[in-house]
């Protein structure tokens, strides 16, 4: 089932106007869902357990990040909005795509630090020498 939900496209776009990007097509709305998806699990990757934040899906979830929401709602409105004839009406979306991108980034390098599940680090299996390397932290 998809992360997001009809309810969370409306803080930023009407459902007319969504049904209008999509120009009725749902396979446009999954498209850009996924897209989004996919260009937010490589902001997100390194740092965090990209598969238990997009796992709550299904009925709304309290538990699903705000931010993360809104983030992908921006970025596949944008992307659903960038393949309209003309790019109608493109420029505020892309000014929210825009401040989801920094979000993102500021997220990726450790500026921001969002409510989400960590990624499991990976252990050091570098064998150095006879000795397994050790790592001290004083």
């Amino acid at each position: 089932m998809a992360f997001l939900q009809d309810s969370d496209y409306k803080p930023v776009i009407t459902t007319d106007d969504l049904d209008t990007i999509m120009q009725s097509d749902s396979s446009i709305r999954t498209s850009a869902e996924d897209m989004a998806k996919e260009q937010m699990i490589g902001y997100l990757s390194g740092l965090y357990d990209t598969d238990a934040i997009f796992a709550e899906a299904g009925q709304y979830s309290d538990t699903r990040n705000k931010m993360i929401v809104m983030c992908m709602v921006d970025i596949a409105v944008y992307h659903m909005h960038s393949q309209l004839p003309e790019k109608m009406g493109l420029e505020v979306r892309r000014t929210r795509y825009e401040d989801a991108l920094k979000w993102l980034k500021a997220v990726a390098n450790g500026d921001i630090s969002p409510d989400l599940p960590a990624a499991d680090p990976e252990p050091d299996t570098t064998n150095w020498g006879s000795e397994t390397r050790q790592k001290y932290d004083w």
